[in-house]
């Protein structure tokens, strides 16, 4: 047997770069165990990574999770087809090479389906709750319009009470997270954007209330 392969039931484990690469449905008892292991406990796992590739999960320490990221690993079939789809409906190419490659989360996929009607499957309520959400929706607007301007995003307003405080508020936001980006903490942004959603939040109980 390939010692990169292990098939367990429904699942497959692959090894690559240091990482492991789970592909199919495993079991819980089987993820506690792939857990448990003391040379794991510093592993992470790349939720995003793993959408990018069509895993169920990828694991591994903190610089091979990185190698593999880096190593430009083919896309899933699902996005070789959204992006295919996208192209052949006239999307411009930044779009499509963002759909195929791109570091995707629901918040900016509800924007790509907002602006571009794709991905279908995408649900365009979903907000950026934090400042790694926000990152991936500044750089979909940057790869579908080239620029940051609150402009693009002012119809941004009707996904949402949320996406509408944000718009309000987008220089400031953008601001303060340009500042904070390059050290790679991004605590005074988190704590505005949980202002944000606080404030969007009391605003509807309060509404309700007064019904």
């Amino acid at each position: 047997m390939n010692p990169d392969n292990e098939y367990r039931h429904e699942y497959r484990v692959v090894t690559k770069f240091g990482c492991k690469i789970i592909f199919g449905n495993i079991q819980p008892d089987d993820l506690a165990a792939f857990c448990a292991p003391e040379a794991r406990k510093d592993w992470i796992i790349d939720v995003l990574l793993a959408n990018r590739i069509g895993a169920t999960m990828v694991a591994g320490p903190p610089d091979a999770i990185k190698s593999f990221s880096e190593s430009n690993p083919t896309p899933s079939k699902k996005r070789q087809a959204e992006a295919r789809n996208a192209k052949n409906s006239g999307i411009p190419e930044s779009v499509t090479n963002w759909l195929l490659n791109g570091h995707r989360g629901a918040s900016s996929e509800a924007l790509c389906k907002h602006f571009f009607e794709v991905p279908v499957e995408a649900n365009v309520s979903c907000y950026p709750l934090d400042p790694s959400d926000l990152n991936r929706c500044l750089k979909f607007l940057d790869a579908a319009f080239g620029t940051k301007n609150p402009i693009q995003i002012n119809s941004v307003r009707s996904l949402g009470p949320v996406w509408s405080a944000y718009v309000d508020r987008w220089v400031e936001i953008i601001t303060v997270f340009g500042k904070e980006v390059q050290t790679g903490v991004a605590m005074e942004t988190y704590d505005l954007m949980q202002k944000i959603q606080d404030e969007v939040r009391h605003q509807s109980n309060k509404n309700r209330t007064n019904k």
